[in-house]
């Protein structure tokens, strides 16, 4: 597979020439939200529906979401070079200082399908699960829903992993347990 070289390719003359701009109000897209989500080349009608509300969303509440692609494009190359039999399970484990957080990576993945990143899988408090409409189009868009807070272990976070990792996957989950309320880094929990 042939990945963009994005290290050369500068959104703006001051920025780090490796990071480019991928939704906000600073950023354009060359026809429709709604066209572009519905032509891009993975995710489920769910996945589509989602990148097109979150698209507008991002484009109303933030000024631009600038990303590191070279580092995702190091790790796309890295695991391209793999067999499928022989690529891992991935965690990734942003931090988790806004309410975006476990948005952004899949809006990433979704938005430049050319890097080659499945959509995660994201591990979500059970709360989540219950809120009418979200937590059913959260399930459809891969996410899986885990008990926090008590003691036992939870059996149905077993048999999704199980489900999920049947072939290799990529998973986010946020090691702090929740999102700070203040911006600041939460101490990471078990």
């Amino acid at each position: 597979r042939e990945y963009p070289n994005y290290a050369h390719n500068s959104v703006k003359a001051d920025r780090n020439i490796s990071s480019i701009v991928v939704a906000g109000a600073e950023h354009t897209m060359p026809f429709s939200d709604f066209w572009w989500a519905l032509t891009q080349p993975q995710g489920s009608i769910f996945i589509r529906f989602l990148g097109w509300i979150l698209a507008k969303v991002f484009r109303h509440t933030v000024t631009e979401i600038e990303i590191d692609v070279a580092s995702f494009v190091e790790y796309a190359r890295a695991l391209s070079t793999l067999s499928n039999s022989d690529r891992p399970n991935v965690i990734i484990a942003p931090t988790h200082r806004s309410l975006y957080d476990f948005l952004i990576v899949s809006y990433i993945c979704f938005s430049l399908p050319e890097l080659g990143l499945e959509m995660p899988h994201i591990a979500a408090a059970s709360d989540f699960s219950r809120i009418p409409i979200i937590g059913w189009i959260a399930s459809k868009a891969g996410a899986f829903f885990v008990k926090r807070g008590e003691a036992k272990k939870d059996p149905n976070l077993s048999k999704n992993l199980s489900m999920i990792t049947q072939s290799p996957t990529f998973i986010e989950v946020f090691i702090e347990g929740k999102r700070s309320r203040h911006r600041t880094f939460l101490a990471p929990k078990t």
